[in-house]
């Protein structure tokens, strides 16, 4: 917010459990079925990173489909 004015902005990306060795602990809780894909996060950073300039995306949240979308 700081900087938007000068034409600096930021995107932050908050995935749920994604699918890679950092989260293998949720693998006996979770499967890993259920979890998102590294693939899935890259192209929506792909997709966020070949917008202009004048489009803003303040914040993402990635989760798994359900009835409580809010979980991660």
């Amino acid at each position: 917010m700081e900087e938007s004015d000068a034409g600096v902005s930021a995107c932050a990306v908050a995935p749920g459990y994604v699918d890679t060795d950092m989260t293998s602990w949720m693998h006996g809780r979770l499967p890993r079925e259920d979890m998102i894909t590294a693939d899935d996060v890259a192209e929506m950073v792909s997709s966020v990173v070949g917008l202009s300039r004048t489009a803003v995306v303040p914040s993402i949240v990635i989760t798994r489909p359900g009835r409580r979308l809010w979980r991660a």
